[in-house]
């Protein structure tokens, strides 16, 4: 069943990676520069989605010490 959402999403995930490329680019920031990253909202409950994040950060451990449901209201 996962694989099956994991193909289904594919091109989601894609979108998400070219989206995250492209901010980081026009802030002319590389991803080396960064420091952390933080996920927020019920994605980040989706390993393959945290995995891709994580590689597209050069393997960089994502922040996980935050409750990712409720860190965007406060």
């Amino acid at each position: 069943m996962r694989r099956k959402f994991e193909e289904l999403c594919d091109p989601i995930w894609k979108k998400c990676l070219r989206i995250v490329s492209s901010v980081l680019k026009e802030a002319e920031v590389k991803n080396a520069d960064i420091d952390e990253v933080i996920l927020v909202g019920g994605s980040t409950q989706i390993p393959i989605l945290r995995a891709m994040i994580s590689e597209a950060f050069d393997g960089k451990e994502l922040c996980m010490s935050v409750n990712a449901d409720e860190v965007i209201a406060e």
